[in-house]
């Protein structure tokens, strides 16, 4: 009966994604003094719906408007955002790619970010296949990604 509640409540939680995305992407935080806080818990369901078919596009969007605001970037580091992005991305296309590489940038910003991203198998693997396959901005995020794996970047940069 538990399973039931919890599939029950994938409808209300897609719901509230999509009302997430809807008032911060056209809206971003810019900074942290007007933003409202956000619960780990609601992060760790915009990172869940990554690896979702049906809330892929919404939670790129909303990861990265959150990521916009520099302590929003530890949370989502916290919530596994880094290692679903990596897991996820090369199944992504268009701007969905572009915006789960651009939150993956945001996330290096931060040394735990980038710590993580380096010790994950698949990065480096995925990030070639992305480069490869992407053109823009998606190539420019995937190629700074990679500089944070290669060149030691990450918070010591100063971002």
């Amino acid at each position: 009966m538990a399973a039931d509640a919890g599939v029950a409540a994938l409808p209300a939680r897609l719901s509230a994604l999509h009302l997430l995305e809807r008032s911060l992407v056209p809206n971003p935080l810019a900074d942290g003094s007007r933003d409202p806080i956000y619960p780990s818990s609601v992060m760790s369901v915009v990172v869940g719906f990554l690896k979702d078919p049906a809330g892929t596009k919404p939670a790129t969007k909303v990861l990265l408007a959150l990521c916009l605001v520099q302590c929003k970037r530890n949370v989502a580091v916290e919530a596994g955002a880094v290692a679903e992005v990596v897991e996820t991305v090369a199944e992504l296309e268009g701007s969905a790619a572009d915006q789960a590489l651009a939150a993956l940038e945001l996330l290096c910003t931060i040394l735990e970010g980038a710590t993580e991203l380096r010790a994950h198998a698949f990065a480096v693997p995925m990030l070639l296949e992305m480069v490869t396959k992407m053109a823009g901005r998606g190539k420019e995020h995937g190629i700074s990604v990679m500089v944070v794996i290669f060149g030691g970047g990450g918070s010591a940069r100063g971002g």
